[in-house]
C-alpha cells in the first residue's frame, strides 16, 4: 500500500504517504505528529515511549522516490506488485521498504509490550531526492525539540549481499554519508582517458 503511494518528487505529494502512515498508527494507538512545510509536503513523527534509562533512537526513512518512467519498468512502479518473491515498485529499496521495515518494528514491540530503556522515534521525511530542504531540512529548523537528546539515528546505507541460495555473504554498514572527505592524490605513469 505504501508503494502505492505516487510520492515521485518532484512534486512529492508526501502528505499522503505521511496520512497512511499516521492512519496505521493512530489505529495502533499511537500519538502521531505532523508537521507541513509547504503545500503536499509533510514530516511525520511517532514516539513508543521507553523507561528513559537510555537516549532516544530514531528510525528514519524519506517518504519521497525518484520519478519512475514507466517504460523502462517490467511491473507498475506504483502497483506494489509481489512478483518472484519480491515486492515490485518504486520505493521498495529507497526507501519504502526501510520505513515498512520501521513501522513493523514499532508495531511489534508495542502490541507485545516490549519496555526498552530508550524511546524509539520514527520520523518520516519529505524530499529527500531532491534535496531535504522541506524534509530533515526542515525538521531541524523548526522541530528539533521533538528529537532532542536523540543518541543516534538508524537510517538507509547498509546492506546485505546474499548468494544464489539465499546465504549471507556480506553485511554492510554505513556510518556516514555526505560528508567532505578530502584527500590529495599523486599519480605517476601514461596518462589516461579521465573515466578510467
Amino acid at each position: 500500500e505504501y508503494i502505492r503511494i505516487n510520492t515521485s518528487n518532484p512534486p512529492g505529494h508526501e502528505k499522503q504517504a505521511a496520512d497512511f502512515l499516521r492512519g496505521v498508527l493512530e489505529r495502533e494507538g499511537f500519538e502521531v505528529t505532523v508537521w507541513e512545510p509547504a503545500p503536499g509536503k509533510a514530516n511525520l513523527l511517532a514516539r513508543l515511549a521507553g523507561t528513559g534509562r537510555k537516549r532516544p533512537m530514531i528510525l528514519l526513512h524519506h517518504m519521497d522516490v525518484v520519478p519512475a518512467a514507466r517504460a523502462f519498468w517490467s511491473v507498475d512502479p506504483f502497483a506494489g506488485e509481489i512478483k518472484d518473491g519480491y515486492v515490485w515498485g518504486r520505493g521498495a529499496i529507497d526507501t519504502k521498504g526501510l520505513g515498512t521495515a520501521e513501522l513493523v518494528a514499532l508495531l511489534t514491540l508495542k502490541r507485545q509490550g516490549i519496555k526498552l530503556d530508550r524511546d524509539i522515534i520514527l520520523l518520516a521525511t519529505a524530499d529527500e531526492e531532491i534535496g531535504g530542504v522541506l524534509g530533515a531540512g526542515d525538521v531541524t529548523r523548526h522541530h528539533v525539540e521533538a528529537l532532542r537528546n536523540a543518541e543516534f539515528v538508524l537510517n538507509e546505507g547498509g546492506n546485505i549481499t546474499t548468494d544464489a541460495s539465499g546465504r549471507t555473504q556480506y553485511y554492510g554498514v554505513l556510518t556516514a554519508e555526505k560528508a567532505p572527505f578530502w584527500l590529495e592524490v599523486i599519480a605517476r605513469g601514461t596518462p589516461g582517458h579521465g573515466s578510467i
